[in-house]
């Protein structure tokens, strides 16, 4: 009857202790040519009601670099060792500050020597070369300011996100009489993610399942005495 009685007390704690649960939102794509003014992406709140509670707020982002970077040497004479690297830099800006990051893509080229100038401007050739440059980058922040999430991140609608990001290029060992050009485009992929649990009903009104749950408990409780008492 001891064991009966125990098993009964385990699964009634069981029904009624909520449990952490994730869900993610997204992610939402945006492609363009750098650079990024004012950018803005929707992304989707959580309707978190009842005895539902949002315990923290997770913005995700991955940012990609695609293009290339050409360099033409314009001297008399041969450079040796030359290298590139270009950084993408995008500010995300959300409506909480404590949620604001930045990524930042970077691309290191190959290190390459070129002889004199070979008369044609065309980063290629004998003095000149190009390179596809590709990066990636992802951040995340989190919040669990309980005031901001009911503010901003609560509801059956959507929440804003702003980027705004620049592209930059460095030569090294480019000599004095040279050309450059970078061509970047990024890829941005933006998600949500909240972490939420089911608080306890209050004292006496149980949900249904729990009642269900408590229902079935009892019946073997009474299982188990009768078959005690039968022995």
């Amino acid at each position: 009857m001891k064991k009966s009685a125990l098993l009964v007390f385990t699964l009634l704690a069981a029904s009624l202790t909520g449990s952490a649960t994730t869900i993610t939102f997204g992610p939402v794509n945006h492609s363009q040519n750098f650079p990024l003014v004012g950018v803005i992406v929707a992304l989707q709140q959580f309707n978190c009601t009842g005895l539902c509670v949002i315990d923290s707020v997770q913005i995700n982002l991955t940012g990609d670099t695609n293009g290339t970077v050409g360099y033409e040497n314009r001297s008399g004479g041969a450079v040796a060792n030359v290298s590139a690297s270009t950084v993408g830099t995008v500010n995300l800006a959300a409506p909480t500050a404590s949620l604001n990051f930045a990524v930042t893509p970077t691309y290191n080229s190959s290190v390459i020597s070129v002889g004199a100038y070979d008369g044609v401007l065309d980063y290629g050739g004998t003095s000149g070369w190009t390179q596809t440059a590709k990066a990636s980058d992802s951040k995340s922040a989190k919040t669990t300011n309980a005031v901001d999430i009911a503010t901003y991140y609560t509801g059956a609608g959507t929440f804003n996100v702003t980027f705004n990001g620049s592209a930059n290029s460095t030569f090294t060992n480019a000599g004095g009489n040279y050309r450059a050009k970078t061509n970047l485009s990024t890829v941005l992929a933006a998600s949500v993610t909240y972490d939420y649990h089911i608080e306890e009903p209050p004292s006496g009104v149980p949900e249904p399942s729990s009642m269900a749950l408590s229902g079935c408990a009892l019946l073997g409780l009474g299982f188990g005495i009768r078959r005690y008492k039968s022995r």
